[in-house]
């Protein structure tokens, strides 16, 4: 199946989250966009938080062994799926997590920061580095592994939020100056709501 990327709204404000709502559901179906390391890949590439460079690495070495891109890619939608447990229990303030998926994302942060240093910029700016890069495949992850875990360490992580429409799984950074925004995005599961609300308002006029 061919997917285009462009059409996947990414409306969350941070990267781990955009990689959690690549899961669409609505009461009657459920749309996910990331269903073989190549999706993985091209969502990485058209998201542009992966070089396009090291994504073409990447796709190599996939396409030259496919057992190892398949296994990868089960890890990979496991960490995704203890991500969204993790950040959904979060933001309901409801214990929807189990143990192995905390320790699920931990592995992979430890994974990524284990050889993490600083290096020194022009006007002492400190910047980050990796060194433990090895052109595995499941590094393609790594931009979102780096955003959850300073997603979890930020003052921002209070305005992380679940979409409203309890059909959508979809998580978001409230920015709004008062904190009131309560869809993912206004044009989808605000009017659905609001339409909802419509017909069922309008039908007890007319009982």
């Amino acid at each position: 199946m061919n997917k285009n990327f462009l059409n996947l709204p990414r409306i969350s404000g941070n990267r781990c989250l955009d990689f959690i709502n690549t899961v669409e559901r609505s009461r009657e179906s459920e749309l996910d966009w990331l269903e073989t390391f190549e999706d993985v890949a091209h969502w990485f590439e058209v998201s542009a938080y992966q070089p396009a460079e090291l994504i073409s690495s990447f796709l190599n070495k996939a396409h030259k062994n496919p057992s190892l891109a398949k296994k990868t890619f089960l890890e990979i939608i496991e960490l995704r799926e203890s991500m969204k447990a993790v950040f959904t229990s979060i933001a309901v303030k409801q214990d929807l997590y189990s143990k192995n998926q905390v320790k699920i994302l931990n592995d992979h942060i430890s994974r990524v920061y284990k050889a993490v240093g600083i290096s020194l910029g022009s006007n002492a700016e400190i910047n980050l580095f990796f060194s433990n890069h090895n052109n595995e495949l499941i590094e393609i992850i790594n931009p979102v592994v780096i955003s959850a875990f300073e997603l979890v360490t930020d003052s921002n992580l209070i305005r992380l939020k679940k979409c409203h429409r309890a059909e959508c799984p979809w998580l978001f950074l409230d920015t709004s100056k008062n904190n009131s925004r309560k869809w993912c995005e206004m044009e989808v599961c605000g009017n659905r709501i609001k339409n909802k609300r419509f017909h069922r308002k309008d039908k007890n006029i007319n009982q």
